[in-house]
């Protein structure tokens, strides 16, 4: 058994991250062999749309407008567009409404900046709701419905680092005093959209957990569960 030594975050993130993701394509993605060479798709010309789930708002390249509340299958209701089951970051299928705004390239670049932090962020926020018991159900909502998704065009989705889980390991926290904890890490499987010929959708959801168990084996049932980081990833 391996031990690790993980230091007490000391700072959160105090404001709150306006990003976006995409929705699931129908077709599984395609896995990518071993040493075999594959191009992403380019955040700075292939991006179509942004669905800012927590503002309610899919900011969509004008004349891509049709095309991406199919591929969404989006539905109009009343002055805002409906989707039954949208990925929220916690690959829980939740009902989502929001308005749609025609953006430039330019405007789709500038919430895709916000992509790369809201990775950073989420984690570090759903600690402070769990520390923090006057604002937890606050932050603990925002985070189970966040939905965050990008739209990419000239793209297809494949399988770039297969899911797995690690050994049995030991972490030592350094708190006062320390604390020994035993723990299991699941790493999910992580789908790109990489240069293609179609359409491809990617949501931002958990890409690792942490498991804690009190044995030394991780046998049985986990004692908690820990979303560790999240990442963008089509179906």
């Amino acid at each position: 058994m391996s031990i690790r030594i993980h230091a007490v975050a000391l700072c959160v993130f105090a404001f709150l991250i306006s990003a976006s993701g995409c929705k699931k394509e129908e077709q599984p993605a395609t896995p990518i062999a071993a040493g075999d060479k594959y191009q992403l798709v380019d955040p700075f010309k292939d991006v179509i749309a942004c669905l800012d789930g927590p503002h309610r708002v899919l900011y969509v390249l004008p004349e891509q407008r049709e095309n991406v509340l199919k591929l969404l299958h989006a539905e109009q209701s009343g002055d805002k567009y409906m989707m039954e089951a949208a990925m929220n970051i916690h690959h829980k299928a939740v009902p989502i409404g929001f308005q749609v705004v025609e953006a430039s390239l330019n405007q789709l670049i500038n919430v895709g900046a916000y992509f790369d932090l809201s990775r950073i962020w989420i984690p570090y926020y759903n600690q402070s709701a769990s520390k923090d018991t006057a604002r937890g159900k606050l932050l603990d909502t925002l985070t189970r419905d966040g939905v965050f998704y990008r739209v990419y065009l000239n793209a297809v989705c494949a399988n770039v680092v297969p899911g797995h889980y690690t050994d049995c390991e030991g972490e030592i926290t350094l708190t006062d005093p320390p604390t020994f904890k035993t723990v299991r890490r699941r790493f999910y499987p992580i789908n790109h959209c990489l240069k293609g010929s179609g359409s491809c959708v990617e949501a931002l959801g958990v890409s690792m957990t942490t498991e804690y168990y009190n044995n030394d084996k991780c046998s049985g049932a986990p004692t908690s569960v820990v979303e560790s980081s999240y990442d963008f990833s089509c179906p």
